[in-house]
């Protein structure tokens, strides 16, 4: 398997487009729950995929980043891509597509010249996104759910046959490639709107509001704007779930359009798949002597959420934190909204290549948290909350 540079980002649709045509276009061979948003979208996707699964669908999930392996990002009916077949279709796309093994693809590439740069410089998210299309087609899934990778304009996720659009919210991250203003944030997730296909979204800010309703109105495109769940009071789902219940209106909603198109859900497939939804390092306790919470919030806006639930459990201690973000986040301003929590911050730094130096590995960093006899909050980004559920 190939050790993808996870550090190469490209956004536009041209490459992916002429990979996807070279392989038959697989992207159109099912329907598709295409979501993006700053946060929750994974959330968003993991649980919209097990009450689908409930039903008896087969049901393909495309999400990125991954924890701990590749594999990960790519599931129908819940299971991993077997290594087996992320190698197939990872050999055809890297080597017959995109032709970086040289003399083993010239016949191919020579059939399809004129799209020669393009091929060559696929990055490799859009190899990855290219070999969950295909495998989604040979699996024959009912329905894929499909997580934008970054923004969605341009993302190589944005050439699916979407039946339902999702934006869950809107905040400032990857400014350097989406924008530096709500705006024009919300102008690139808002380009994953599709003609005549209903979007559902929680988002509250006007400025952000007010792109999605003219885009939605310009491709004549049915918006629903649902209210975020509070997370005050009493909490219906155990506390992992807590960030499955913040999206719980969001899901609502895309059942109904869901039902609406005549796909048959009941209340009890929804019940079931909210309750059996897994989604790794969202606010997952790893340990409860001491209590060790993982979290892979990565940015201000997911490090607000995650306090002001933690505040609301009404927790006397405050928290010894594990913290490490990359290089391109406002790590600043996360530390500055988790020091309400915490009783000491320990910097961390994972193995990830673009993350931020600190002194402490992860592994040293939860050593001297546990020798504090404090509860353990390990967070700032996925990279982090990977690795440690594996020390």
């Amino acid at each position: 398997m190939l050790d993808f540079d996870t550090t190469n980002i490209n956004l536009g649709l041209e490459r992916v487009s002429v990979a996807l045509e070279e392989l038959g276009n697989p992207h159109l061979k099912f329907p598709a729950i295409h979501v993006a948003g700053t946060n929750g979208k994974g959330s968003v996707c993991a649980m919209t995929a097990s009450i689908l699964k409930e039903t008896g669908y087969k049901i393909g999930l495309f999400t990125s980043p991954h924890l701990l392996k590749w594999n990960e990002r790519i599931k129908v009916d819940g299971v991993d891509i077997s290594d087996e077949d992320f190698e197939r279709l990872e050999a055809t796309i890297v080597r017959d597509i995109r032709g970086v093994r040289g003399q083993d693809s010239e016949p191919l590439l020579q059939s399809i010249s004129q799209h020669l740069p393009s091929i060559h410089q696929l990055t490799p998210f859009e190899v990855i996104t290219c070999m969950a299309f295909q495998y989604f087609a040979e699996q024959k899934v009912d329905i894929a759910v499909i997580e934008v990778g970054m923004g969605g304009r341009l993302d190589a996720t944005n050439v699916v046959k979407s039946i339902v659009t999702v934006i869950t919210n809107i905040d400032f991250d990857h400014t350097r490639y989406l924008g530096d203003t709500i705006q024009k944030i919300a102008y690139e997730k808002s380009g994953i709107i599709k003609s005549g296909i209903p979007v559902v979204t929680a988002e509250q800010k006007t400025e952000a509001l007010k792109v999605f309703r003219k885009v939605a109105v310009e491709n004549l495109s049915p918006l629903h704007v649902v209210e975020p769940q509070s997370h005050e009071g009493k909490h219906i789902f155990e506390e992992e779930k807590y960030f499955l219940k913040l999206n719980l209106p969001i899901i609502l909603k895309v059942i109904d359009l869901l039902r609406d198109k005549k796909y048959l859900i009941s209340d009890e497939n929804l019940k079931e798949g909210i309750t059996k939804t897994k989604w790794p390092a969202r606010f997952q306790i790893i340990s409860r002597n001491p209590l060790t919470i993982v979290d892979g919030a990565h940015n201000p806006a997911g490090m607000k959420i995650l306090k002001e639930f933690l505040l609301s459990l009404g927790m006397r201690e405050k928290f010894t934190i594990v913290f490490g973000s990359q290089e391109d986040k406002d790590s600043n301003s996360m530390i500055d909204i988790l020091s309400e929590i915490s009783d000491s911050i320990i910097e961390a730094q994972s193995s990830h290549p673009k993350a931020k130096k600190a002194p402490f590995t992860v592994k040293e960093a939860i050593q001297t948290a546990k020798a504090k006899g404090k509860p353990i909050l390990i967070t700032g980004s996925l990279f982090i909350a990977a690795e440690a559920l594996i020390v």
